[in-house]
């Protein structure tokens, strides 16, 4: 038995591929919707998450994750979508693609998403230490 063999067992030695990403143009499905890209802002079980469009006047959507989407990637909070919306649901809509944090870097630099996202998960230490009022060295 060769010495090197444990590393193409263990899988250490393959090299993974870059995915390909998957635009606004080039989608292809039956989808009868227009196409949107967002971010998602809240996560609220059962495949479903809040989503707040990249477009002019900004909405924030109900969408459920597509099974193909699944498939993609994990959506989790700050992630980038593209979504549609349904036809019959106004606040409603559906996820078909979840992109990786290197392919929305790619997507920011060919500028079809905008460069500067808000991100919700970061906080001030400052705001936080005013509002606890209290100070250990009176102890």
């Amino acid at each position: 038995m060769p010495k090197n063999d444990k590393k193409k067992k263990n899988g250490t030695s393959k090299i993974s591929p870059k995915k390909e990403i998957i635009s606004k143009a080039n989608f292809d499905s039956e989808v009868q919707t227009d196409l949107y890209y967002g971010q998602v802002t809240k996560v609220l079980g059962d495949c479903n998450f809040n989503v707040l469009s990249f477009e002019k006047e900004p909405v924030e959507l109900q969408c459920h994750l597509r099974k193909n989407a699944k498939r993609t990637g994990r959506a989790e909070t700050d992630s980038i979508v593209l979504f549609g919306k349904r036809d019959y649901q106004d606040s409603k809509g559906d996820i078909y693609v979840v992109y990786s944090k290197e392919q929305s870097n790619e997507l920011k630099k060919r500028g079809e998403i905008p460069s500067k996202i808000k991100s919700s998960v970061g906080f001030n230490e400052e705001e936080e230490e005013d509002e606890s009022g209290f100070d250990f060295a009176e102890i």
